[in-house]
């Protein structure tokens, strides 16, 4: 259901928003960050949030009675105090897949935390002898398919990287001369060629593809990219995709680097940070320092999602030490996910 007739909008924004603290998110899941809204006038709301950004659309995000209700916002700028404008457009209200799950083996089981690894060991493994291996022996698979083939590992954001990772899609232009031939599984013809217009080397070729290589399904950290004089069809995708899958199970199976994967109780979750519990063992003084962007897995009996966050506090204890770790850029997704986590934890005590 969607809600957009103006004054059905506004009395529904107001009721679930006005006041509370909520996670603010990117329409396109590229940023998140939390937010204290209040309301200005009618049409608008206000939100104090570190996040400023005022080119990107917004969503707020709650759940009550067994619906999710995701608003749709437009960042209008910021007011004389640099509280973020937002004037909801539409509330798109979604049935709670998760209500069922809150049966009493889920409960007693409760919300854990594993699987967790500095992003900063991510980066540093990457450029290491083994991964460059990966690389070249995957460099020529399909170079006498296409007229150019590259496998590129990289922790840096450009441009292509930042697309995919925005619209969760590959790059799919089968010919840039006919916008229609771009499938709805891939970026937007419009925003390829948006970004790519001061890129020479795109405009030389009629067709391309570019599969995104994940890090736990979670992290880009480079893609299979093939470029072509004449158009490609999805057989061609087919092609490349299966190189990729086979370049991140290689690098997935090795494991270069720190993991913990310590089954952690989680003793405290919100919407915005989540806390757990973890032993003094010799993965501690690796992974976790003040400040340090992690990856870690969060689940229980019937749920699970990778986020990624900061280590924001961590709390010496009799036999653990309290890790807190604040949620960056999650996706619509993994915040839905950890609603269901937040409803759990709150049955539990």
């Amino acid at each position: 259901m969607e809600i957009v007739e103006a004054e059905n909008l506004w009395k529904t924004a107001k009721t679930l928003f006005d006041g509370k603290s909520v996670q603010l998110l990117s329409s396109d899941g590229t940023k998140s960050s939390p937010a204290q809204i209040q309301v200005w006038k009618d049409g608008f709301f206000l939100a104090k949030t570190e996040n400023k950004e005022t080119n990107l659309t917004k969503v707020l995000a709650t759940r009550k009675n067994g619906k999710l209700f995701l608003c749709v916002c437009d960042a209008k700028g910021l007011d004389e105090k640099g509280l973020l404008i937002l004037a909801p457009k539409k509330i798109n209200v979604k049935e709670d897949q998760q209500k069922g799950n809150s049966d009493n083996d889920a409960i007693k089981e409760g919300v854990f935390a594993s699987n967790v690894i500095s992003l900063t060991d991510v980066t540093v493994f990457l450029g290491d002898d083994h991964i460059k291996e990966v690389i070249r022996s995957n460099s020529k698979r399909l170079q006498h398919l296409f007229d150019k083939y590259n496998v590129i590992i990289t922790d840096k954001q450009e441009d292509r990287i930042r697309l995919m990772k925005s619209f969760d899609q590959p790059i799919l232009i089968l010919n840039r001369d006919d916008p229609n031939m771009t499938p709805k599984n891939s970026v937007p013809f419009h925003e390829y060629v948006r970004l790519m217009k001061n890129d020479k080397n795109a405009h030389s070729f009629k067709a391309e593809i570019c599969v995104p290589i994940k890090y736990r399904n979670h992290i880009i950290i480079g893609y299979v990219q093939v470029l072509n004089s004449g158009r490609l069809d999805l057989n061609s995708f087919n092609l490349v995709s299966l190189v990729a899958s086979t370049i991140k199970k290689e690098i997935s199976d090795y494991n270069n680097f720190e993991e913990s994967k310590e089954i952690c109780k989680v003793t405290s979750i919100n919407e915005t940070e989540v806390t757990f519990n973890h032993s003094l063992n010799k993965h501690f003084s690796r992974i976790f320092q003040m400040s340090t962007y992690v990856i870690l897995d969060l689940y229980n009996k019937k749920s699970k999602t990778t986020i990624k966050g900061f280590i924001k506090a961590m709390k010496p204890m009799d036999k653990y030490f309290a890790v807190t770790v604040q949620y960056q850029n999650l996706s619509i997704d993994q915040y839905e996910k950890i609603e269901a986590f937040v409803e759990y934890s709150n049955s539990e005590q």
